[in-house]
C-alpha cells in the first residue's frame, strides 16, 4: 500500500506539472496567434510579447521565435538561437489546431525544455502564414520532481520500517493468547483434570476454542471420575470373595 500510494502521488504531481507546462505553451501560442492575426503589420506588439514579456518573467523561462513561411527568422527571444536552434522543433501544429503535446528536449548543458511549434495566419484572410516556435525551460520542474522522488523514497523506507515494527508488535500481541492457552493445556494431567482455560479473558476469536477445549476437559474428567468409581466399586465387590478364598488357600 505504501508503494502504491507513493507511486500514485508521484504520478499525480508529475502529470499536473506537465499539464501546467503544456497549458502555458498553448496559451502563449494562442496569444501570439491573436497578435499576428489582428495586427499583421504591427511588429511592435509582437516584439513586445517576444522580448519584454519573456524577459519580465523571473521564474518561468520561455523562449519565442517567429519565422516567415520560408522559415526565415523575423523575431526571437534574446540568445534563443544559442539555446534552442530552429532545427530542434520537429513537430508542427496546423493553423487551426491547438498544440496538445510538447516535445521534451534535453540540451547539452543539462537543461530540459518543452518545445512546441505551430503555424499562425497573418491577418484575417489567412493567405500568409508564419511559424511560431516556443520553448519552455522545465529544468526547475525536473529538479522539483527529483527532490520529491528522494523525499518519497525516504518516506517509503521509514514507512516500511515502521510497518515492520508495528507488525512485530501486533503479531506478538495476537499470538500471546495462543501461548497462554498452550501453557494452560500443558498443566492439564490425569491428576489435574480440574484445570480449565476459561472463555472470559480471551479475544473473541479464541473464545470458541477455549470453550471447546474446556468442554473436552469436562468430558474427560467425567469419564475419569466414572472410571475411578467403577474401579472402586469393583474392588469392593471383589474384596469379600477374595477374603473368603484366602484362608482356604
Amino acid at each position: 500500500m505504501l508503494v502504491l500510494a507513493t507511486v500514485f502521488l508521484y504520478w499525480v504531481l508529475a502529470s499536473s506539472l506537465a499539464q501546467e507546462g503544456m497549458q502555458f505553451l498553448a496559451d502563449t501560442i494562442r496569444v501570439l496567434r491573436g497578435i499576428i492575426r489582428d495586427h499583421p503589420n504591427d511588429l511592435g506588439a509582437l516584439e513586445e510579447e517576444v522580448q519584454s514579456e519573456v524577459a519580465a518573467r523571473q521564474y518561468t523561462k520561455y523562449y519565442v521565435r517567429v519565422l516567415d513561411a520560408q522559415e526565415g527568422t523575423l523575431l526571437e527571444t534574446l540568445h534563443m538561437d544559442d539555446l534552442l536552434p530552429p532545427t530542434v522543433f520537429s513537430v508542427t501544429t496546423g493553423v487551426l489546431e491547438s498544440p496538445e503535446e510538447g516535445v521534451k528536449w534535453h540540451a547539452g548543458d543539462g537543461r530540459v525544455y518543452y518545445l512546441v511549434a505551430a503555424w499562425a495566419q497573418v491577418g484575417h484572410d489567412g493567405a500568409v502564414r508564419q511559424l511560431l516556435q516556443v520553448g519552455l525551460d522545465v529544468s526547475r520542474r525536473d529538479a522539483t520532481l527529483a527532490h520529491y522522488r528522494r523525499q518519497l523514497v525516504m518516506v517509503l523506507l521509514l514507512g516500511i520500517m515502521f510497518s515492520a515494527g508495528a507488525a512485530i508488535v501486533v503479531t506478538r500481541r495476537g499470538m500471546r493468547p495462543l501461548a497462554e492457552i498452550t501453557q494452560a493445556a500443558r498443566r492439564v494431567t490425569a491428576r489435574q483434570l480440574h484445570e480449565r482455560i476459561g472463555p472470559v479473558r480471551w479475544p473473541q476469536e479464541l473464545t470458541a476454542l477455549a470453550m471447546t477445549f474446556d468442554g473436552m476437559l469436562d468430558r474427560l474428567e467425567d469419564s475419569f471420575t466414572r472410571l475411578a468409581q467403577f474401579s472402586a466399586d469393583l474392588a469392593h465387590e471383589l474384596r469379600t470373595p477374595i477374603n473368603t478364598l484366602v484362608p482356604d488357600l
